[in-house]
């Protein structure tokens, strides 16, 4: 049943939340790139993301890795460390390396605001941290993959991070940050995950956004955006979106043919992914 999905290789084999969030383009040229055994070049703020939840992991001890609960200075020490070895993109006159190097100091206050929240959200209640799991659609021909960041037996909640604001530079020659406030409601793209985690295990669900300055938490008390409602009709714009994903790989007997059916923004793409997956793309849609 699932035969006309492999020569779209592994990841083909299932769908998941932020593959039914991206632009069809994207989409099927990460696939293709997987196939390659490369992937999209990460960002400072996206790495910085995965740094705030693994400090906050390692003071519960929700990591595979060390297995124990550490203090904040012994978890942040592993993390920056970790960080600095990040190498900035090069393609965009410098903004993500500007943004890496702001960023770092910001680590502590952001762990710290997001375990706090955390603990405000589950009190006394046990919580785990993250761990892959799926669950069938119906008219889906592949599961679906998704990974909660915190949950209890009744809620659960995902971790948002957003990281200080750049702004103009002045006459002199040097420029300023700014720290934003945290949001207080999800975004389309939040909702449709929630939404899926949502279907997939019946918790009720919430999201932390954290920056330095503090944080803020959505529930359904707090905005419609999480209601059962809301929810319900979220899903579904996401399952329509894996659905026409399905609907193009049955039709395409070859990359060529998958490609043929979508169109791509290389301008976008160019921009958000450099050069080196610029020229790929071009290939594939056959646009020199």
């Amino acid at each position: 049943m699932t035969e006309y999905r492999k020569p779209f290789g592994s990841r083909a084999m299932h769908v998941s939340a932020s593959g039914g969030t991206q632009p069809l383009d994207e989409y099927f040229l990460k696939l293709f790139i997987s196939h390659l055994d490369i992937s999209f070049p990460p960002s400072a703020k996206m790495v910085a993301g995965n740094a705030v939840q693994r400090v906050v992991d390692l003071t519960l001890g929700f990591d595979f890795e060390h297995n124990k609960k550490m203090s904040f200075d012994e978890a942040l020490h592993i993390v920056q460390r970790e960080y600095s070895f990040y190498k900035p993109r090069t393609y965009d006159d410098g903004k993500d390396a500007e943004e890496h190097a702001e960023i770092k100091p910001h680590l502590l206050a952001m762990a710290y605001n997001a375990s706090n929240g955390l603990h405000e959200y589950f009190g006394k209640q046990s919580f785990e941290g993250e761990r892959k799991e799926y669950m069938d659609v119906d008219q889906l021909d592949v599961p679906v993959v998704y990974f909660i960041d915190y949950r209890s037996n009744n809620k659960m909640i995902d971790l948002k991070t957003s990281y200080p604001v750049r702004n103009p530079i002045k006459k002199d020659g040097t420029r300023t940050w700014r720290v934003p406030k945290p949001q207080t409601k999800p975004n389309t793209n939040q909702v449709i995950q929630q939404a899926v985690y949502w279907k997939a295990t019946g918790l009720t669900p919430a999201l932390l956004f954290v920056t330095a300055e503090g944080y803020e938490i959505a529930t359904p008390e707090t905005t419609e955006l999480l209601s059962n409602e809301s929810l319900e009709h979220h899903f579904n714009i996401v399952k329509q979106r894996w659905l026409v994903q399905q609907n193009i790989m049955k039709k395409s007997k070859s990359w060529r043919e998958a490609f043929d059916m979508v169109q791509p923004d290389l301008e976008r793409i160019k921009a958000y992914h450099g050069d080196d997956i610029y020229k790929i793309a071009k290939v594939q849609w056959n646009i020199q």
